[in-house]
């Protein structure tokens, strides 16, 4: 055990696999009303958590940039401050671990909607569907200032964003070496003020925002739960943190969750990434015995294939909605069953995909690519 109680490093990194895999299957939960129907008789509509998660799962994509950004920092911050990773070797492995299923996706995306309009129907889900958006998705350029809309595998519009985010922290933690907490600060208050501003300028949008203030704050947190853990303080913001997550849940209840927490539509998610999912990722980082929960082998296993799940959802989506449109079939969203068969031939997609083209993809771009120290 470290000091203060933490849970040991693998137990904790574990615990972050499984919140991962936990957010990506609750993006593919608010996604399901791509099938259509009455969302008021969705299964469990009515009932927490599906209540949030088919209203406000959304969220959940900003969730990701924190964890990123948490990752990042235990991952990489001190190889790159100290010289030993540098740009090419970075960038290579990022684009190595998201590109190919990106492109994967794309092509089984574009393949379905090239298919309908070719018939003269409409194309599902998103409605952009031409080779300007095609493009735009090829080259990760559909971050909120060239693009018309969603469109293809409208999802994958956060990784899109995440990449400059990666850039900037490269920078960072490659030019200001023992000044990177400085840096991470201020990449926060910029990005808020773009978010503020309501820019919508290339690469000063609210996208782009949404993403480098996800993963700075998570980056930030995870500075901060080390400096506790070092002065033997960890198990002390693990339990404020339980705490004041008690709290917020205590007033939402109280005063109602839109009134406590505050903030509109897309809005709605600053408050979120600057107080509750921070708490959330503190108490999964420094709580040993939610750590060992969330470090459990079948969430973990969720974590490792979290990527193929977010991917892969609305390329899914579309290949039943254009079967049942084929065939003037109504899917009977109401039924229990149909959300389950949803997420568990999902899953079992992932797992498929994960094994046979992501992960030999990834190894076969890096053997190529890439130095062996790398």
């Amino acid at each position: 055990m470290s000091e203060g109680g933490a849970a040991p490093a693998s137990v904790r990194l574990a615990s972050l696999d499984g919140l991962r895999g936990l957010a990506a299957l609750g993006v593919a939960f608010f996604h399901f009303q791509h099938f259509g129907g009455d969302a008021k008789s969705y299964p469990g509509a009515t009932v927490e958590p599906a209540t949030w998660l088919y209203t406000r799962g959304w969220m959940l994509v900003d969730f990701f940039f924190l964890l990123s950004g948490v990752v990042f920092t235990y991952k990489y911050l001190e190889p790159i401050a100290a010289r030993r990773l540098g740009a090419r070797e970075f960038f290579f492995l990022r684009l190595s671990r998201i590109y190919p299923l990106h492109v994967a996706t794309l092509l089984v995306c574009a393949m379905i909607q090239w298919r309908l309009l070719l018939k003269g129907e409409a194309p599902l889900i998103y409605p952009h569907a031409d080779l300007y958006h095609f493009v735009l998705n090829l080259f990760f350029f559909q971050n909120g200032a060239f693009e018309e809309g969603y469109s293809y595998n409208g999802a994958s519009w956060s990784i899109a964003t995440e990449v400059y985010a990666y850039v900037v922290f490269f920078a960072l933690a490659s030019r200001l070496r023992g000044r990177y907490v400085v840096g991470a600060v201020g990449a926060v208050a910029a990005a808020l003020a773009v978010y503020k501003a309501r820019l919508a300028l290339p690469f000063l949008n609210e996208t782009v925002a949404r993403a480098i203030v996800g993963f700075f704050v998570g980056s930030l947190l995870f500075s901060g739960v080390s400096h506790a853990q070092r002065l033997g303080r960890a198990r002390a913001v693990g339990l404020a943190a339980l705490v004041a997550l008690a709290f917020v849940a205590a007033m939402a209840s109280v005063i109602g969750y839109d009134a406590f927490i505050g903030g509109t539509g897309y809005r709605t998610a600053v408050p979120h990434v600057l107080g509750v999912f921070p708490l959330v990722i503190a108490v999964a980082l420094s709580v040993t015995p939610v750590a060992r929960i969330l470090g459990a082998r079948p969430l973990t296993y969720l974590g490792e294939i979290s990527y193929a799940v977010y991917m892969l959802h609305v390329p899914l989506q579309m290949i039943v909605l254009s079967f049942v449109r084929a065939r003037n079939i109504t899917l009977p969203t109401g039924h229990p069953a149909m959300l389950a068969m949803f997420l568990g031939a999902l899953l079992l997609l992932s797992a498929l995909v994960h094994r046979t083209f992501e992960v030999p993809a990834r190894s076969w771009l890096r053997r190529r690519l890439l130095p062996p120290a790398a």
